[in-house]
C-alpha cells in the first residue's frame, strides 16, 4: 500500500472526535480531504497532515497547521508558533 494513500486512512480512524467525517476528492489532481464534525457541531477540514483547520462551535477558528506552524487561537488572537 502506498504511504499517501495509508496515511489518508489513518487520518479517518484516528479522527475519533469526528461523529461525523467524511473523505472528499475536490477535483482528480488534488488530494483527498478529510472533513468532519465533532458532536458539537465544531468543524474540522485534513489537507493532508498540512494544512489542517479546526473550528469552534462559533465557527471562529480554533487551531491550524499550516506550512509547518501550529497556529492557534488564544485570548481572542491568532498565534503561530513554528515545529
Amino acid at each position: 500500500m502506498a504511504k499517501q494513500q495509508h496515511d489518508r486512512e489513518d487520518l479517518l480512524r484516528e479522527a475519533t472526535a469526528l461523529v461525523v467525517r467524511a473523505e472528499l476528492q475536490l477535483n482528480s489532481d488534488a488530494h483527498p480531504v478529510v472533513a468532519g464534525f465533532r458532536q458539537g457541531g465544531e468543524a474540522s477540514f485534513y489537507f493532508g497532515f498540512d494544512p489542517v483547520f479546526q473550528f469552534n462551535s462559533e465557527r471562529q477558528l480554533r487551531r491550524a497547521f499550516y506550512d509547518g506552524r501550529l497556529i492557534k487561537a488564544e485570548q481572542g488572537a491568532l498565534i503561530a508558533l513554528a515545529r
